[in-house]
């Protein structure tokens, strides 16, 4: 699968340092796989929140940051949505935010 916006992640990661081993672990996974339903998020991680309209949320580094992600499963892509701390993701809309 392809990540749209991956660039945000890691400048994101420039930012709080303590996660970028594990957002550069999470875009290994997301590259390496070929996901048809929300469920093979799931299995892959089972921490994993799957919303309506094709969103996901992602806990990264412990439920320390959240990742939001909208996947259009044919064509195999996925396109950052959000990226923050749990305090600031406790301020917007999952289903709605499009932070880039």
């Amino acid at each position: 699968m392809r990540i749209i916006s991956r660039r945000n992640l890691f400048e994101f990661a420039e930012k709080y340092t303590n996660c970028q081993k594990a957002i550069i672990e999470w875009c290994n996974v997301i590259k390496k796989s070929e996901w048809k339903t929300p469920n093979d998020f799931i299995e892959t991680f089972p921490m994993c929140v799957v919303l309506p309209n094709n969103r996901v949320i992602f806990h990264i580094k412990g439920n320390h940051y959240r990742l939001v992600v909208a996947v259009n499963y044919k064509a195999q892509r996925m396109f950052v949505k959000f990226i923050g701390t749990h305090a600031e993701y406790d301020k917007i809309d999952a289903l709605t935010i499009n932070q880039f």
